[in-house]
């Protein structure tokens, strides 16, 4: 299953998720809280993302995180 994902959609989601790109953000070392953040990405972009196999969750994770 390969999946389209739009650049207008992600980069909003992005934005609201600070600690994937503010560099002044305490949490922004926090490899645990961007590594959540991207899940909650990938569940917004990825139709059933949570219900996929593990291989193919980390195969659009390691797109994204």
């Amino acid at each position: 299953m390969e999946i389209e994902i739009n650049p207008e959609d992600l980069i909003p989601l992005v934005y609201e998720r600070v600690v994937l790109w503010d560099k002044t953000s305490n949490d922004y070392k926090n490899k645990q809280l961007k590594i959540s953040a991207w899940r909650e990405i990938c569940c917004l972009l990825i139709p059933d993302f949570d219900k996929l196999e593990e291989k193919e969750r980390q195969h659009y994770g390691k797109y994204f995180y």
